[in-house]
């Protein structure tokens, strides 16, 4: 049984859902909203394109983890970024600087691609919404699709999901956010991943890839593959999340069969 309780703080939305193998047992909305209502995630999309990333890894169209970034990325070829491996763009460490504000620019990954490295990649945890954005222009690069074209095919056709991914005003998918689309439809996904990956008797992507992604990277930060795990010093609770502004998250603990989504 998976149960699910989710409340949209930012539209003041509350829902609550239980779902038992895949069905929604019980929900609630506040006066107003309803199952179709839509809302926007916020930086909960970041856990979208690791999956969306773990897929291309699956699939074969991107090596393995340890690939240097300027593998996809050519434009950075013979510069201190062929030091940057895809697991560092992945934990956010990838040693760049950031400008900041990437959300207001007309070209996100034009902005993301005009940085330095001015650390030694791994070393230093920088939350960056530039890093993530870059993610997209990797899976464009790798399969030849664009970034929306490969996320539809590969992972919200296939289980169901009608969403609007935001992009640029050049076109490029904002990879680090900016997914509209409605509270259960947030929450097929956090069930696909509590089931290994699995929906509806299909592999969407691999247990090896949501083990990987879902794991703490290393002692500077609770921090996966753009996800959020749950180990401190002191204590480890065994669930990961999605997580985004103003509170939003896809909580997600396998071994209770618990998704929460707010």
């Amino acid at each position: 049984a998976y149960e699910i309780s989710a409340c949209l703080v930012g539209s003041e939305m509350c829902i609550r859902d239980r779902i038992k193998g895949s069905d929604i047992i019980s929900e609630y909305y506040a006066d107003g909203y309803n199952e179709k209502s839509l809302v926007t995630s916020w930086s909960v999309a970041k856990s979208f394109t690791s999956t969306i990333i773990g897929i291309a890894i699956d699939e074969g169209y991107i090596e393995s983890i340890e690939d240097p970034i300027t593998k996809y990325l050519p434009e950075w070829r013979g510069q201190d970024q062929d030091k940057i491996l895809l697991k560092h763009l992945l934990s956010m460490r990838s040693g760049m600087e950031d400008h900041g504000f990437v959300y207001i620019l007309p070209d996100m990954v034009s902005h993301a691609l005009d940085r330095e490295v001015i650390r030694p990649p791994g070393e230093v945890f920088r939350y960056s919404n530039e890093d993530s954005m870059l993610l997209g222009e990797i899976i464009e690069n790798a399969t030849g699709l664009s970034f929306q074209e490969y996320a539809d095919k590969k992972l919200f056709n296939l289980i169901d999901v009608n969403e609007t991914w935001w992009s640029d005003q050049s076109g490029n998918t904002i990879t680090y956010s900016s997914i509209d689309m409605t509270p259960r439809e947030f929450a097929k996904f956090g069930l696909m991943i509590a089931q290994e990956g699995s929906w509806q008797n299909q592999q969407i992507v691999s247990e090896e890839w949501i083990n990987i992604s879902t794991t703490k990277y290393d002692g500077l930060m609770s921090y996966g593959f753009q996800w959020w795990t749950s180990e401190t010093e002191e204590i480890v609770y065994p669930f990961f999340s999605a997580r985004g502004l103003d509170g939003q998250l896809i909580y997600i603990w396998p071994e209770t069969d618990l998704v929460f989504v707010r």
